[in-house]
């Protein structure tokens, strides 16, 4: 059985301003309320009801979407916890570009989107997302990140395997809590000095791309702990900085 208007609703908002909540009162809501209210919409539009646009209430939307939300839910497409959106799964959901409203999701610790044709990483969705703690970007057609990525600075795990970048900007260093970074099979040919500032850092993976020499800096990851490294033709220096890296205890993967 769907959800009710109702149960709903109280995903998004407390049950005592529920009750204050009418059909009609959708443009007076306050600020907090109103992120709420745009965070529903942003799923409708995921789901592909383009029309929640024209809802002006929560109440309305919640009429309008309660089965397609549930459905997802029930999907495991979305996880809600603490009235807010926390967790959002697209995995072959998607058209080539980014639907609109993902960005109002601002709560969203949590955001995978391999295997569908996207191209770019919206410089909308880093400003507004503050709180993704994992981001998956796995198997589509990226052919470069944003240099505002290390914007991010709660990002603990990102995963962007299997598209077509052939750099990363210089800003990845700034990913200050990063604990995982895949970009195994990409089309890269070096890695930049700065992800030796990746001091968190535990898991590396840059299997199958073409990069000859790595970056001295990795020396300064501290914390790292697995280098996957297979599949790249990588020179003599390169081969001794494993060797150094295995010294202290990192576990090289070819």
């Amino acid at each position: 059985m769907p959800l009710s208007n109702k149960e709903l609703a109280e995903m998004f908002l407390p049950k005592v301003e529920i009750e204050k909540i009418s059909e009609k009162d959708g443009r007076m809501l306050e600020k907090y309320k109103a992120q709420k209210f745009e965070e529903l919409k942003a799923i409708a539009k995921l789901y592909g009801l383009n029309s929640a646009e024209e809802y002006i209430s929560l109440e309305e939307i919640a009429r309008f979407v309660g089965k397609a939300v549930d459905e997802m839910i029930k999907e495991k497409y979305v996880v809600i916890r603490d009235g807010h959106v926390k967790e959002l799964y697209l995995r072959k959901m998607l058209p080539e570009d980014w639907p609109k409203g993902i960005e109002n999701l601002r709560m969203l610790n949590v955001l995978i989107v391999p295997s569908n044709r996207l191209k770019y990483l919206p410089d909308s969705i880093i400003e507004n997302l503050q709180y993704l703690r994992t981001l998956d970007l796995s198997s589509n057609e990226l052919k470069r990140l944003s240099k505002n990525i290390g914007k991010l600075k709660n990002l603990e795990e990102l995963y962007i395997k299997r598209n077509k970048l052939e750099e990363l900007p210089e800003s990845i260093g700034e990913l200050e809590n990063l604990r995982v970074l895949n970009v195994d099979f990409n089309n890269l040919s070096s890695l930049p000095e700065s992800v030796g500032r990746l001091k968190n850092l535990r898991i590396l993976y840059i299997a199958g791309n073409n990069i000859e020499k790595l970056p001295k800096s990795l020396e300064n990851l501290e914390n790292l702990k697995e280098l996957y490294v297979g599949g790249n033709p990588l020179d003599e220096s390169s081969r001794k900085l494993l060797e150094k890296l295995r010294k202290k205890g990192v576990e090289i993967r070819y």
